[in-house]
């Protein structure tokens, strides 16, 4: 995908304007960060201070935390991940089964095996689909070497899918159309006007962002998602509101850090 090039330095100084971090503005309060993990990679970012409630969020494959504001029409600033990509990753689970296997029964192993496997209807890259093949032949060759009794052969076996696991590797290119925002995709799509997306940076990472605004009942809300992925995960902010609360939704955006995550 090609999409028009933005500076990071000028897109801090945009968001830095808009949230009133400029001459005669005050920046909008935030709450201290909070880390939240819904995998292997946790996420930072500081809340809004006051006169959000939060509430869990699953829906359309991301899971997070939603931020309401009260007395609102459901005016809201969610982050989340895109778990179908997260639980994808096998890194981890190879991770703990090489350091739980021989202390297992036979039966427990070869289902945990069974469990580790990778099959998918589709793929994200040719790369992943290569990889993938590896893990699985690998983890073929442990079932076999397990059951013959073979546990120098089993061993070698489930460190060589773990090689492969890592070699996996997620691009944000790569994934982001099975979230990017569009009008055609909404039940509505004749209320929604939606920019060009927009390339950046966020904590270190290539980001990708969309605004769109909404009418209804004679009102006109802004929207914005952002999107990062980080080690494997992709993660998504969300805003849907009034205007006048997109410096909030951006300053909690650009607060967002990743602490280090499981293989990295």
């Amino acid at each position: 995908m090609q999409w028009s090039r933005v500076q990071f330095g000028l897109l801090a100084s945009v968001l830095l304007v808009a949230c009133g971090g400029g001459p005669g503005g005050s920046a909008p309060k935030l709450a201290p960060p909070e880390e939240f993990r819904w995998g292997g990679q946790p996420i930072t970012f500081s809340p809004p201070s006051s006169g959000w409630r939060r509430q869990r969020d699953q829906h359309g494959g991301i899971r997070g935390v939603r931020f309401i504001k009260t007395g609102s029409v459901g005016e809201g600033i969610a982050i989340g991940e895109y778990y179908q990509l997260g639980d994808r990753d096998r890194c981890r689970a190879l991770a703990e089964f090489l350091e739980e296997y021989d202390s297992l029964s036979r039966k427990e192993t070869l289902r945990r095996v069974q469990k580790i496997r990778m099959g998918y209807m589709s793929w994200f890259s040719d790369h992943e689909e290569r990889l993938a093949s590896v893990v699985n032949e690998q983890l073929d060759e442990f079932r076999n070497a397990v059951i013959h009794g073979r546990m120098l052969e089993a061993e070698r076996a489930l460190e060589l899918a773990q090689d492969a696991a890592l070699e996996i590797r997620h691009e944000l290119d790569d994934v982001v159309d099975e979230v990017l925002f569009r009008a055609e995709d909404r039940t509505d799509p004749h209320f929604y006007v939606v920019e060009e997306p927009v390339e950046g940076e966020l904590a270190g990472e290539p980001s990708l962002s969309v605004s769109y605004t909404m009418e209804r009942d004679r009102r006109t809300y802004s929207g914005r998602q952002v999107y990062v992925v980080r080690n494997n995960r992709l993660f998504v902010a969300d805003f849907i509101g009034l205007a006048e609360n997109l410096p909030l939704f951006d300053a909690v955006v650009q607060s967002i850090t990743f602490p280090p995550g499981d293989c990295e």
